[in-house]
């Protein structure tokens, strides 16, 4: 009866209902911003760990230079006494 009234009233709203394709485009899209934040923050990772270690490129970044750059990155182990050696696990 209350639907009936509102209906009459004129207070309902008409939805739409997607279908399976766009459901399907909205995933897809939900997925897509997962991917572009988890990008940026795994960049922000690997900025602060190259800062952490002195290591800066001159330039601009993740441009093709950087990333020609980020190939020639390497990295000495600094093994403390106590660690065997072989055993430390830094292998960048």
């Amino acid at each position: 009866m209350m639907l009936a009234k509102l209906h009459r009233a004129g207070e309902l709203t008409a939805v739409w209902v997607p279908d399976a394709a766009h459901e399907a485009m909205r995933d897809l899209i939900r997925a897509r911003a997962t991917a572009v934040r988890v990008l940026g923050k795994a960049r922000q990772h690997l900025q602060g760990f190259l800062l952490r270690h002195g290591r800066v490129f001159a330039g601009k970044g993740w441009t093709l230079p950087y990333r020609r750059w980020l190939t020639t990155v390497r990295f000495e182990p600094r093994c403390p006494a106590s660690c065997p050696a072989g055993l430390y696990p830094l292998r960048v």
